[in-house]
């Protein structure tokens, strides 16, 4: 994400279990696409690149870039069925519900307790939400999925927490499973199922819902402190935001990635400490082109990517 804002690169292929591709544009202000799980192939991921033909739960690859335009060229050069599937099936994604502002139905969710927002970052989401009602957008400010957020974010970390204690080693697979980080495969299945009922009320709330605007995390970017307890993310914390653990960070990516839903990711604005923001535009299932094409309006509204100071 650091390579495309500053330039030294035209686009950049993430991975995104819980954010990988999301957090790093937001902080960077830059564009990125979270695909809906399973519609690119993930061969060859370098965490374990053994047994690159098996697929992590919840994790994709998705694009990098400095536009909308970009992004679904990308996204075109990617998608599609993984060499084991390309004998029986093809991926035929629906065009967007929507091409105009004002044809869209939108949802705006800008802060919630189960994983509260900066200031900082919720004024630049406010500001950028009155700006497209201003431009002709239909917001709904009350309109949310039937779902308890903060279980579904918690039941989404465990899985992603899940995903990632796999390793080719017993050594380390021993010791995740004695940090908590394993689960069995019935208790996996339990969360699995509770999943499929999320997607349910996440599918039924986009039936009259195109696109669905929320925080892509809470805080704005921060300086990079490394705790002495160990090098793992997980003993990290927020520098200058009272030091709050780092799962903080990706409550909101892990509640939306976790139901397998497409997001795009589009820069719309400063801090007052010049500092980016993006925000995520959730679409339903498979719908990446919708979130797509309104991204691409908001750009019209609030434009886009802005060089940072250093490339400039």
């Amino acid at each position: 994400a650091a390579a495309v804002a500053m330039g030294f690169t035209g686009f950049e292929i993430g991975t995104d279990i819980g954010g990988s591709i999301r957090v790093p544009s937001s902080f960077c202000g830059v564009y990125g696409h979270k695909p809906s799980f399973g519609i690119i192939p993930t061969y060859g991921y370098l965490d374990n690149p053994t047994s690159h033909r098996n697929v992590a739960d919840i994790n994709v690859f998705g694009p990098i870039a400095r536009c909308v335009d970009d992004l679904e060229l990308l996204l075109g050069l990617l998608a599609g069925p993984s060499p084991d599937d390309a004998p029986g099936w093809r991926l035929d994604l629906p065009a967007p519900r929507a091409i105009e502002l004002g044809s869209f139905r939108v949802a705006a969710w800008l802060d919630d307790d189960f994983a509260p927002v900066d200031p900082a970052v919720r004024d630049v989401m406010s500001a950028a939400v009155d700006a497209l009602e201003h431009a002709g957008a239909r917001i709904d400010h009350e309109r949310r999925p039937d779902i308890d957020p903060r279980r579904a974010a918690r039941e989404g970390l465990t899985l992603i927490s899940a995903a990632t204690a796999i390793s080719d080693s017993d050594d380390e697979n021993s010791a995740a499973s004695a940090g908590g980080r394993g689960l069995d495969h019935r208790d996996w299945d339990v969360l699995h199922r509770r999943r499929g009922e999320t997607r349910q009320r996440w599918s039924e709330f986009f039936a009259d819902v195109d696109v669905l605007l929320c925080p892509v995390t809470v805080v704005p970017p921060f300086r990079h402190v490394q705790a002495p307890e160990g090098p793992n993310w997980a003993y990290a914390t927020l520098a200058d935001h009272d030091d709050r653990h780092y799962s903080d960070l990706i409550g909101w990516s892990a509640l939306i990635g976790s139901a397998y839903l497409p997001v795009t990711v589009p820069p719309i604005g400063r801090t007052s400490d010049s500092l980016p923001v993006c925000i995520q535009v959730v679409a339903p299932y498979l719908h990446d082109h919708t979130s797509l094409a309104f991204a691409r309006c908001m750009a019209e509204v609030l434009g886009g990517y802005e060089p940072p100071p250093a490339a400039s």
